[in-house]
């Protein structure tokens, strides 16, 4: 298991004299300096920065090309084919481009790959397929960078392509199509590269509009979408991507779309308590368990519905997908642990797992949660009918995509960024993939340990209504931003109670030496917790707390723990959410 170390951020600033110019507490503060914000105007900005503050479109390279091509092919009524992806960052940005184009006038279609069936992005049939019905030019988004034989036999087939995307450039280049829009391309000009293919996409139809003169509302509403496709591709919540999902959860608070609206109320999400990450872990595992268990276009229907009656209907079945999902995850996790132990990777650098029945789909999701616990760069393979198909996500100090192309001579295919990629190859491969990654690996020992850093030490007590509602001006958390991290030490461990359908959560009762009594929520790991409880101390300490100590309990624990809020019958209490502990006998 993973081992951690435990920093406090020492940053420092004129906390108090900022707080005041900002009209923050001096906390608050802190933790912008922690972000690594320095100036009073930085801090504005991070606080206060609208859409206006946005970068224009037109700052990005193939930008005036590629509104000219789109421009003579809506004139001239020419066929538009888009070709997306299968992940919500795929779905969102066909739902941006088809209903853009086709409120501008253009003759517009779309094609989204099947998960298995097609594979990642645009391939060789899907252009035949296109070229057979007619289609004048392609439209790749979230995709098609790496597709350079593609576009070679669209260009062949008389086709035009504009291939729009955000994944790096591989090392044979660029493909030759008509109009490459990717903010990772050499001599980009663009000031803020870190965005998704929906925010392409939107950037792209930006500019079309003002081209075309046509009122850009539409687009303005359909930040939600580009929104939603931020928080799920992991893009930094800094910046343009800050801006963008923060306008994103406003409108999603009265959302415009009929399959937005009803998402919210299947997944049980209120308007007044709406955060990023209600998006990251209720609609958008959603939207993404269509791609996932069915076909991506069952997303994209919803979020091209215009009437409640069908857009609840297919928001229903998309919950029920991901509640499925969630069951086989759970199952492929447990598979996953046991074959490192059986075939003794546990302890490797680079984990790799080859699992004989787990969903191709969901190996990107168990190879999340294993890097997480073991805080270990993980891929996770599953058998298809054409060999191994994987996913692989990374730690810091360990460039996934970069380690993968040292290895190509072993895969079929692969793409993606240096935290994420996927890729594909012969079975017979498998291990020595295990064995050159490993081999190569130079993550020290120290990499290996997980570094938490809290934000500052800051007792339970301190925490009340007023403190927690000034931390949602740092919103929205995410990737580049994460939730403010607190320290609290020598607190009493009173008693633990299992919850949740599978007993995967802990609620835990604390106490500080003037036995203040406090709430403690440890999600998604109650096992690990539990097995630490019983290693060090037995099972009689374990038994009795499971009754709770009434009197002096001789369990001490220190925290990293997120502050959270809980409402029920109009009281509103606070609760600690931990990150991370340590337990000592007292």
């Amino acid at each position: 298991m993973k081992q951690t170390s435990w920093r406090i951020h020492q940053k420092k600033a004129d906390f108090n004299e900022l707080g005041k110019r900002l009209g923050v507490s001096p906390y608050i503060v802190r933790i912008m300096r922690n972000r690594g914000l320095t100036t009073y105007e930085e801090m504005y900005e991070f606080l206060n920065a609208g859409m206006e503050a946005l970068h224009s479109p037109w700052l990005m390279k193939g930008m005036k090309e590629g509104v000219a091509l789109l421009k003579e092919k809506i004139a001239s009524g020419k066929k538009i084919h888009i070709i997306g992806d299968y992940d919500v960052d795929g779905v969102c940005s066909v739902a941006i481009l088809y209903r853009a184009l086709k409120n501008a006038g253009a003759n517009v279609s779309y094609r989204l790959p099947h998960r298995i069936r097609d594979g990642y992005g645009m391939n060789m049939q899907m252009v035949k397929d296109a070229h057979e019905k007619g289609v004048d030019t392609i439209l790749t988004c979230d995709n098609g960078i790496a597709a350079l034989a593609e576009v070679e036999l669209a260009k062949s087939l008389g086709m035009c392509v504009m291939v729009t995307d955000h994944h790096s450039v591989q090392e044979a280049g660029i493909p030759k199509a008509d109009v490459v829009i990717d903010p990772h391309v050499e001599g980009e000009t663009y000031p803020f590269p870190g965005i998704c293919g929906a925010v392409v996409s939107w950037k792209i139809m930006l500019a079309l509009y003002e081209s075309l003169g046509i009122s850009a509302g539409l687009l303005y509403d359909m930040t939600e979408f580009a929104g939603l496709a931020t928080i799920q591709d992991s893009m930094e919540l800094i910046g343009e991507n800050r801006i963008i999902v923060k306008e994103a959860i406003r409108r999603i608070k009265n959302s415009s779309f009929p399959g937005i609206r009803c998402l919210m109320d299947v997944c049980s999400l209120k308007s007044e308590t709406l955060r990023a990450g209600n998006l990251a872990f209720g609609i958008n595992p959603c939207l993404n368990a269509g791609g996932r268990l069915d076909c991506a276009d069952r997303a994209l229907e919803l979020l091209l519905c215009e009437n409640d009656e069908d857009a609840r209907e297919k928001a229903e079945y998309l919950k029920g997908l991901n509640d499925q999902r969630k069951g086989m995850q759970d199952k492929a996790i447990e598979d996953a642990k046991k074959y490192l132990a059986q075939n003794g990777r546990e302890d490797a650098n680079v984990l790799v797992a080859v699992l004989t029945d787990c969903h191709e789909s969901l190996a990107g999701l168990v190879a999340g949660r294993l890097k997480e616990e073991y805080y270990r760069p993980c891929i996770i393979l599953t058998k298809t009918e054409n060999g191994l198909k994987g996913s692989a996500r990374s730690i810091e100090g360990y460039n996934i995509f970069e380690e993968l192309q040292k290895c190509k001579e072993l895969l079929s295919k692969f793409g993606g960024h240096p935290m994420a990629a996927g890729l594909s190859l012969p079975e017979e491969n498998a291990d020595r993939l295990y064995e050159m990654l490993n081999a190569s690996c130079t993550l020290t020992e120290n990499e290996l340990v997980e570094k938490v850093f809290a934000d500052m030490v800051m007792p339970p007590y301190a925490i009340n209504h007023e403190w927690v509602a000034q931390l949602d001006r740092l919103e929205p958390y995410g990737e580049g931003n994460p939730s403010p991290l607190f320290g609290a030490n020598e607190l009493m461990l009173m008693s633990m109670k299992f919850m949740g359908a599978n007993s995967d959560h802990l609620k835990l009762t604390l106490m500080d030496s003037l036995r203040r009594s406090f709430t403690a929520l440890k999600f998604y790991s109650a096992a690990e917790f539990d097995a630490k409880v019983t290693a060090q101390f037995g099972d009689g300490i374990r038994a009795a707390l499971l009754r709770g100590y009434t009197g002096q309990s001789p369990i001490g624990i220190s925290l990293m723990y997120e502050p959270l809020e809980n409402e029920y019958r109009g009281i509103v209490t606070q609760e600690l959410k931990i990150k991370d502990f340590k337990l000592k006998m007292l």
